[in-house]
């Protein structure tokens, strides 16, 4: 499925996957992280700026622009079990809500063939 992606959605996602997995959840999620993490090249792009003591900075507007990515039905349920598990838990912080809200939107891909 495609889905629309901001640049805080991006750096949102890698945080709410959970930490200790299996392996396969482990694949998907190295996946995710691949397909959907900002790349050093984009750094500027962002206006990206490390902080003294490592807070990280950036442009508001430029990170609000969204960019298009192919997630899969797998990567689909995860990030979506992924926010589930927060949710239940009450660990979402405000500036992951409405990266949380929208993949909670995300609808699967029907599948060809599943009887």
């Amino acid at each position: 499925m495609k889905t629309k992606l901001n640049a805080i959605d991006r750096l949102v996602i890698p945080r709410l996957l959970p930490e200790k997995t299996g392996i396969m959840d482990g694949i998907i999620k190295k996946e995710i992280i691949e397909i959907v993490g900002i790349k050093s090249e984009e750094f500027g792009e962002y206006d990206f700026k490390e902080e003294e003591g490592g807070r990280l900075t950036w442009d508001p507007k430029k990170v609000a622009v969204e960019k298009e990515f192919e997630l899969s039905n797998a990567q689909i349920k995860l990030l979506q079990q992924a926010v589930d598990i927060r949710n239940k838990g009450e660990d979402i912080i405000m500036m992951e809500l409405d990266t949380c809200l929208k993949i909670q939107k995300l609808e699967l891909k029907e599948s060809k063939g599943d009887g």
